[in-house]
């Protein structure tokens, strides 16, 4: 309770106790009636130069009742931590703070390297995850026929395994035929390549190089020879180990299939905010959705664009049309480092079927053609721009996927960055990341144009308190 008392209140109070005091004070003059009021307002300190005598007790009512109580000090405000000067000595044995930007940074790194080393187990179930958002609508269409999910995922599964058997056993001699006649390719497109460096020199220095000779591929199938032990225990060990991954993602791909809505029903059962349920549970159907219509219309895209190639490579006489037709289905599916692969391949074969002429230009400037019109016109019709991703994104996507995972890596980029939009456009922190993934959108305002807005957005919130006041 403070000790003074500057209201009316207290002054009224001090007012009336004066008056009682002067009252009982009898014949006494007023200097001892204002000292008997002093001692009753206990020791209060005179009044000064021109004030009232009311005025002198600062005290309220209860302190002349009781003594006055012992004021406690106040809490003082917090203050910041003191800086406090570390010597030499001291500074090598303080801890040493790590900013939380770094720590995320190495977190992202640690979880890179061990994506790449978790590579066996990894990529039969992103590829089965895959899968399963593609064929998932077949075995549900089944079971609203009144098919069980577990024979509808085994009819879908067993349709599947059977196409690509048949199209492998096809395929299998005539890609063994070419892997046969590679080396020999190479050696006469590495001979051709060196003539034509040597014509574009200056004729002073041409004379001082050798023409090269065509070796017919021995050096290269005498090294072949030799160290044919050691190549074929490696195509024994990859053999084995592509057919045990194979193996392992069809069977999860069927356990997936057969349980999905099982297995949909306790992931969501294991969020406990209903907000935080509904996220997930749409962010899952919205990624399903989106990796099922991305693969299942690239995947039509991709066999008429080989079909087409194929037609075509029939026309002008190359071996095996099927063949390529089917490389350029498979290879389509990576972006920007598929299509430059097969323009290779499709060089390498002109190469030995039309000799070093412009004819061997045939077959890459078929395949070049028509993979332009499906890249600037069939694909954006048919894609539509709710599926259209940043060419930036979708490039790194698949450096940083290849990088991981490989082959398969590369296979699986585009789905994966699908999923990781789902998963950024529910995310408050990282919202801003779907500007850069989006693509097919109108160009950005100039730098002026954001300037100008962010003046008037500081100018607003300047001008509301005023309005206010």
């Amino acid at each position: 309770m403070p000790a003074r008392i500057n209201s009316v209140s207290g002054g009224c109070r001090g007012a009336g106790r004066w008056r009682r005091a002067r009252s009982t004070a009898g014949g006494r003059t007023g200097g001892e009636a204002m000292a008997r009021f002093l001692r009753r307002c206990d020791g209060s300190a005179p009044p000064q130069q021109g004030a009232r005598p009311w005025q002198a007790c600062h005290l309220p009512l209860r302190a002349m009742e009781q003594p006055a109580r012992p004021r406690l000090p106040e809490p003082s405000p917090p203050r910041s931590a003191p800086v406090v000067a570390f010597t030499r000595a001291e500074r090598e044995v303080a801890p040493f703070h790590i900013p939380p930007g770094v720590v995320r940074l190495l977190g992202a790194l640690l979880g890179l390297v061990l994506l790449r080393e978790a590579a066996p187990i990894l990529i039969p179930i992103a590829v089965a995850v895959a899968l399963m958002f593609v064929l998932s609508g077949p075995v549900e269409r089944l079971h609203r026929l009144g098919v069980p999910p577990h024979w509808g995922a085994g009819v879908v599964v067993t349709i599947m395994l059977t196409g690509v058997i048949g199209l492998g056993s096809v395929l299998a001699r005539p890609a063994a035929q070419w892997a046969e006649r590679a080396p020999t390719t190479v050696q006469q497109v590495v001979d051709t390549i060196e003539r034509m460096r040597v014509a574009m020199l200056p004729p002073s220095r041409r004379a001082a190089q050798p023409l090269p000779t065509v070796h017919g591929g021995d050096s290269i199938q005498d090294k072949l020879a030799t160290e044919g032990l050691l190549l074929t225990r490696v195509v024994f060990g990859q053999a084995m180990h592509f057919a045990l991954q194979a193996s392992a993602t069809v069977i999860l791909l069927y356990f997936l299939l057969a349980s999905q809505s099982w297995l949909l029903t306790r992931t969501v059962e294991g969020v406990r905010r209903p907000r935080a349920r509904a996220l997930l549970l749409s962010g899952i159907r919205q990624a399903r959705r989106e990796i099922g219509l991305f693969l299942g219309t690239m995947g039509l895209i991709n066999i008429g664009l080989g079909v087409v190639t194929g037609i075509a490579l029939a026309f002008i006489g190359l071996p095996d049309p099927v063949l390529w037709g089917a490389v350029v289905a498979v290879l389509n599916f990576i972006p920007y480092l598929g299509p430059a692969l097969v323009t290779v391949l499709l060089l390498l074969a002109g190469s030995m079927s039309f000799g070093a002429t412009w004819t061997m230009l045939l077959p890459a400037s078929i395949f070049l053609a028509g993979h332009a019109v499906e890249a600037n016109l069939v694909s954006p019709w048919v894609m539509g721009r709710r599926l259209r991703l940043s060419p930036l994104s979708v490039f790194l996507s698949v450096m940083l996927w290849g990088w991981v995972w490989g082959f398969a890596g590369t296979l699986v980029a585009v789905p994966l960055l699908l999923g990781f939009r789902c998963l950024c456009q529910r995310r408050r922190g990282l919202r801003h990341i779907c500007h850069y993934l989006e693509g097919g959108r109108s160009d950005a305002p100039s730098l002026t144009m954001l300037l100008r807005a962010r003046e008037r957005r500081m100018t607003r919130h300047t001008v509301r308190p005023s309005r206010r006041a």
